[in-house]
């Protein structure tokens, strides 16, 4: 018998100081010139486009 999953949620939490094996990504994130506030803008686009496609996918 098949199942059909209609919804899908995926959540997760990102913790920067514990467990990280790249101590250097905020020295990275200088030296690319994004601060805080535009690594967020990115991200928040970022997803914007996947639901917006994951929106797209479910109205075929």
């Amino acid at each position: 018998m098949p199942i059909e999953i209609r919804e899908l949620i995926i959540r997760a939490t990102v913790d920067n100081h514990t467990g990280n094996k790249n101590t250097n990504a905020p020295e990275l994130a200088a030296q690319n010139g994004l601060d805080s506030r535009q690594e967020d803008r990115i991200v928040a686009r970022c997803m914007e486009q996947v639901m917006e496609y994951l929106r797209m996918q479910s109205e075929r």
